[in-house]
């Protein structure tokens, strides 16, 4: 069933599936260090491979919808200026010639904004702080103007030959920051009720629906969970079914990419995380919703889990990342039956944030014959424009993982 086609609204996905939404900075550099640039050719060859390998589709991302959410990490995405466009061109065209579709993920921080950097004061929807600092609360004015922003750049990734946009609302993002009551504490249309914290959500949704009409797939990468405890206030897998069923009744939504937690500890977790432990929320989304397309996310590594999955009726989309980072020939692999030849991510995480400046990205993989959680090959990805030796980035990664285990070897893949 894993690689049967998939209908995702105005779209046919060729299998089941999809290669979600990371950051990489791989975008076309801003002159300026670290201000926003476009995601274009780099970052198209990355997802290209991807493509290549098997995918039925690739979310690009995360964009920022507006200068005063484009802060929150170096190099971050500018999806509001229409300059965009032709580098998207070069992005979609990359990833169509291998088959695949290419979708783009539209994300505002909200309070997650670093004001010290953008000189901004973050907003949100409550003063009720998000990592860094207390926002200041949304009025009317903020909200529709962030309604506005979405907009924009759905329109924009149309126009670069997006095949479908997918709006964040997971991980303490903003739209996630109105939904949940653990930061929306507002007693206006926008808070109190569950209806009334997804109003801003909905309405984000509604109006970029609106502007790129039926060719494109709309759809949300939904929080599932919470995972609030001890008494702390926030949202139950109930209640992201709730929410899930009425985006559905809306008749708004193409597909439900559905996770769970809150910031970083939602997206990535180690390998003290057992395998598969999102799918319950998804699974939880799936009996609440009728027809839906619904993606599941969260340490699923090899295909027979995957199939499983799909054979169990939990979720009707794999969603992969790391897996795809270690290997972006893992769907091909799976098709021809050669699972033991797929290179595992055993999630050390530590080696998936670089800090030198050479790399671009680095995911310590396994081979099937590894022992669970042993080091075999880091798999590093260097960036254009850096003076560096094998033996420089040898030496700093080997440093970078002295405090978990010792990779036999790494195998340098990749110039972007």
């Amino acid at each position: 069933m894993l690689f049967q086609p998939l209908k995702v609204g105005p779209l046919e996905l060729r299998n089941r599936v999809i290669c979600g939404a990371h950051f990489t900075m791989f975008t076309e550099p801003n002159p300026v260090w670290g201000e926003p640039g476009f995601y274009g050719r780099r970052y198209g060859r990355y997802l290209a491979d991807r493509a290549r390998g098997g995918v039925a589709a690739v979310i690009a991302g995360k964009t920022a919808v507006a200068p005063n959410t484009a802060y929150k990490m170096p190099n971050n995405a500018n999806g509001w200026d229409e300059a965009c466009i032709p580098h998207y061109e070069e992005l979609t065209s990359q990833v169509h010639e291998h088959g695949a579709l290419a979708f783009l993920r539209l994300t505002h921080s909200g309070a997650m904004m670093l004001g010290n950097w953008s000189k901004q004061v973050a907003v949100g929807p409550s003063p009720s702080p998000d990592y860094f600092e207390t926002p200041r609360e949304m009025d009317d004015g903020d909200i529709r103007a962030a309604i506005d922003a979405h907009v924009t750049c759905a329109v924009n990734a149309k126009k670069g030959g997006f095949d479908g946009i997918e709006i964040q609302s997971a991980h303490g993002y903003l739209l996630h920051q109105f939904l949940s009551p653990k930061f929306n504490y507002r007693t206006d249309e926008y808070g109190g009720s569950i209806e009334n914290r997804m109003r801003f959500g909905m309405q984000i949704v509604d109006a970029a629906r609106e502007a790129v009409g039926d060719t494109v797939a709309v759809g949300i990468r939904l929080t599932g969970d919470d995972e609030q405890s001890q008494g702390l206030s926030g949202l139950t897998a109930g209640d992201c079914a709730e929410v899930a069923a009425a985006y559905e009744q809306s008749g708004l939504v193409d597909f439900l990419n559905v996770s769970v937690g809150i910031g970083g500890v939602g997206i990535m977790r180690t390998n003290y995380a057992p395998h598969l432990f999102g799918v319950y929320a998804a699974h939880k989304v799936r009996e609440a919703v009728r027809d839906t397309p619904v993606f599941t996310v969260h340490r699923i590594l090899m295909p027979d889990e995957a199939e499983g999955i799909i054979e169990r009726g939990e979720a009707d989309g794999i969603t992969l990342v790391r897996a795809l980072i270690a290997d972006p020939e893992w769907v091909n692999k799976a098709r021809e039956g050669r699972d033991d030849e797929i290179r595992r991510c055993p999630a050390e995480v530590e080696a998936c944030i670089a800090s030198h400046p050479a790399v671009a990205a680095c995911a310590v993989v396994g081979t099937a014959d590894a022992k669970w959680g042993e080091i075999v090959v880091a798999h590093v990805v260097t960036r254009d424009g850096v003076d560096v030796t094998p033996d420089e980035l040898d030496r700093h990664c080997r440093e970078r993982l002295a405090a978990y285990k010792r990779p036999r070897q790494f195998e340098f893949v990749e110039r972007l």
